[in-house]
């Protein structure tokens, strides 16, 4: 109940989260790199409603995976000792256990100064 003496509207929660993370950075030509990577995730747990008047008081316990393989590649121009830029590209290529599978494309570029940089991206993410 809150101060007022009201039920409250509370969402008690027992979730686990774990999974496993791989990468790799492979360098095949000078100033150019490909990232190369896999996540996998399990999200599982119950939720418990505390709102009298809710009809769905209870989510029994239920494991979600979610697979992530993904790649980009960039390119550095120029020398970080002077000017230079790094344009980069890739996906996420997301399949759940549950929902249809998604591609999440990204772009971006590194300009740079020696030590001064500036990021700009796009990403488009799956929730």
């Amino acid at each position: 109940m809150d101060q007022s003496g009201t039920p409250g509207l509370d969402t008690l929660t027992d979730y686990d989260n774990y999974g496993v993370r791989a990468r790799e950075i492979f360098r095949p030509w000078d100033g150019g790199d490909i990232l190369v990577g896999l996540d996998i995730d399990y999200i599982g747990g119950e939720v418990q409603f505390r709102n009298p008047a809710s009809p769905d008081r209870y989510f029994d316990r239920e494991t979600f995976r979610l697979m992530a393989p993904y790649m980009a590649v960039s390119h550095q121009l120029g020398s970080r000792e002077g000017f230079y830029a790094i344009p980069s590209a890739g996906f996420r290529y997301l399949t759940h256990s549950e929902f249809d599978n998604e591609i999440a494309p990204q772009a971006g570029l590194i300009i740079g100064y020696e030590d001064t940089e500036f990021h700009a991206s796009y990403a488009r993410g799956v929730n």
